[in-house]
């Protein structure tokens, strides 16, 4: 079970103990704390499971992540007519996965700063 759902994981409760020392020590009032929380696993979690299965889909299909992608956003620009944009040739998938999900992440918490500022909080 562990290998199919992650917050069920060997580590799991060392990532949500790690997460709540972090939220303690942050202006978010504790009320706030357990739907901060939420957020951030939930978000960790789903891009998790969307890593997975990207690595099932390309290994599924006899490529490399790399491979995948290039071949569908082939596919794709020749199904609406056109060409490969620039950005997405010669893409390091796992490069690409590792940023996306660190900018997203620090969305998330620029959201939860925000909450904290908004209900009268100093920010860290």
């Amino acid at each position: 079970m562990s290998q199919r759902y992650l917050n069920i994981g060997p580590h799991s409760r060392m990532i949500v103990r790690t997460a709540q020392q972090v939220l303690s020590r942050s202006d978010l009032p504790s009320s706030q704390h357990r739907g901060a929380l939420a957020t951030v696993l939930q978000y960790a979690y789903g891009a998790a499971a969307m890593d997975v299965r990207w690595i099932e889909q390309s290994r599924n299909a006899g490529m490399t992540p790399d491979e995948l992608f290039a071949r569908v956003s082939r596919d794709l620009a020749e199904r609406e007519g056109g060409e490969v944009p620039d950005a997405e040739r010669d893409v390091d998938v796992a490069a690409m996965r590792e940023r996306d999900f660190s900018h997203a992440l620090d969305c998330l918490i620029a959201g939860v700063e925000k909450l904290a500022q908004r209900d009268g909080a100093a920010p860290h």
